[in-house]
């Protein structure tokens, strides 16, 4: 949908005049997406559904040779059940950014279906006055302002933050005739352009400091939100992108004089032109911190016959 409007009409006759401009734009694409997720079951440590078996870590038993211990034996979780007091409190919490399969039964495949929207919303403002103040001088004055929002489309609705970008511009002139050959322009501009790529939880929950995990410290609360997991397996890893938010303040001021001079047949113009520009730019990688997961904790020790379920390991 695309709607707005242009006004304009005189408020002092042959002196002031203005021009109002809106435009808006409502734009939204709904995407089937799919992700391979954890079956139900998974989620409380119950894998009895699996082939592979899953060892109790704590069971381990170790050799040492030539000096080196390595763990030579471990017995499997009875029925291939976790126990639900041996599942780590942190992988209960974060279960909650963790949505469940669609689908049941124990293929992982595309067991996650959801219909996702994408909303891409701009408006864009401006007033302009123009002012006819001598039959020698005239003016004209503009503001702007334009405000453009875009959300990122993720594997999860707990993941997907967006793009803001909002845009501000003043801007005023004169026109001046000096002398029948001489006219000077004197002209100040002013920009302010920000830009953010924000993700799912900035500034509304510090996931962080909620999951208490230690070793990672709370990010700035443009940067909340949940750590990266990365899963494999065939898995679709969940949380934030361990990159972002990525915040930009970038600001232009501009003033710019030019006086023109027509002699006979040739035409002098010269000037003067002061701009200052201000980059602002914060960005941060893996500011909540990433997991990945090998296998390597609840796999037979000594053997690596069969493929590790790396849920198994990130539920422990």
């Amino acid at each position: 949908n695309q709607f707005g409007f242009v006004w304009n009409g005189k408020v002092i006759a042959d002196k002031l005049f203005f021009l109002s401009n809106f435009e808006g734009t409502r734009d939204t694409k709904t995407f089937q997406g799919t992700a391979n997720v954890a079956p139900t079951p998974w989620r409380t440590g119950d894998f009895s559904g699996q082939a592979a078996m899953i060892f109790d870590p704590d069971t381990r038993v170790f050799q040492t040779t030539n000096g080196v211990e390595r763990a030579v034996s471990a017995m499997p979780f009875p029925g291939n059940r976790i126990p639900m007091n041996r599942l780590h409190p942190i992988y209960g919490k974060l279960l909650e950014f963790y949505p469940e399969a669609t689908r049941t039964g124990q293929d992982i495949v595309q067991n996650y279906v959801r219909q996702r929207k994408r909303p891409l919303n701009s408006d864009q403002f401006t007033q302009r006055f123009d002012f006819n103040e001598s039959s020698k001088s005239a003016w004209f004055g503009r503001f702007s302002v334009a405000d453009d929002f875009e959300r990122r489309i993720e594997a999860f609705p707990q993941q997907e933050g967006g793009v803001q970008v909002k845009v501000w511009q003043v801007m005023a002139a004169n026109t001046r005739t000096l002398a029948p050959n001489i006219v000077n322009e004197t002209r100040f501009g002013y920009n302010r352009f920000d830009n953010d790529l924000i993700l799912r939880y900035a500034y509304e929950r510090d996931v962080t400091k909620e999951l208490g995990i230690r070793g990672l410290v709370s990010p700035s609360t443009n940067a909340w939100g949940t750590p990266a997991i990365q899963l494999g397996s065939g898995l679709s890893g969940f949380g934030e992108s361990g990159n972002g938010p990525w915040i930009y303040r970038n600001r232009t001021m501009q003033f710019l004089n030019n006086t023109s001079v027509i002699l006979g047949k040739h035409t002098l113009r010269f000037g003067v032109e002061s701009r200052r520009d201000i980059y602002n730019a914060q960005g941060n990688t893996v500011a909540r911190g990433r997991f990945y997961y090998q296998g390597l904790l609840s796999i037979a020790p000594g053997g690596r016959a069969q493929a590790a379920n790396l849920w198994a390991d990130f539920a422990l």
